[in-house]
């Protein structure tokens, strides 16, 4: 072959060569320039999803503290809820227990009430029946008393003493079943127009006096 022709070859495959590594070499910094820009880029994405996650955790962290600080409270409300009504039922029992003895000590005093008026009307009753009956017997006690007198009284035959004489004098018209002793002790007599209330002295039915 041609020197000269070899020499243009050469020349053209070495340019041609030249402008491929130039090319070669500017595709490589493009790529590089493309792969940093995909790094840096890649880099941010990190970087934002990196902050994006803290801040996405923190605001967690803050939930999570802010639920447990709203279940403590309400834990707090409602514990402090049920010994509100713990102390409130207590109360209760207690105002319900204190009305049931102050009930029980209200029945028992109106009980003793009743009782004592139920015993003062019973004693005003059997004191009025007594009272009654004993104006009866007494009633009674003159009606008969007032039906007896003194028969057949005489002086003895000798003064006792200076200026005293025995009389004697039998009790007549003595009711049936009248106590004879009390009748000749409780019916008075006249002699000489002096009366004499009792005797000195009773045997069956008859009375001594001894008159001055």
């Amino acid at each position: 072959m041609d020197p000269e022709v070899r020499e243009r070859i050469r020349r053209a495959w070495e340019r041609e060569t030249y402008e491929r590594e130039l090319r070669w070499d500017h595709q490589r910094d493009k790529w590089e320039e493309e792969r940093l820009a995909l790094e840096h880029m890649m880099e941010e994405t990190r970087n934002h999803a990196e902050h994006t996650r803290f801040e996405w955790e923190t605001e967690w962290r803050d939930h999570e503290r802010m639920v447990q600080a709203e279940r403590e409270h309400m834990d707090s409300v409602r514990n402090g809820w049920d010994a509100e009504c713990q102390e409130h039922d207590r109360m209760m029992n207690e105002e319900r227990r204190r009305e049931a003895v102050e009930r029980e000590e209200w029945e028992r005093e109106r009980r003793g009430w009743e009782r004592m008026r139920e015993e003062e009307k019973k004693k005003r009753e059997e004191g009025r029946k007594r009272e009654e009956e004993e104006k009866q017997k007494e009633e009674e006690e003159e009606r008969k008393r007032s039906a007896l007198y003194w028969d057949e009284v005489v002086g003895g035959d000798h003064c006792l003493e200076y200026g005293a004489r025995e009389y004697t004098g039998k009790l007549a018209n003595i009711p049936q079943g009248y106590d004879r002793m009390k009748g000749c002790r409780e019916t008075a007599v006249v002699i000489h127009g002096v009366t004499l209330k009792t005797p000195d002295g009773c045997q069956d039915l008859v009375s001594l006096w001894v008159l001055f």
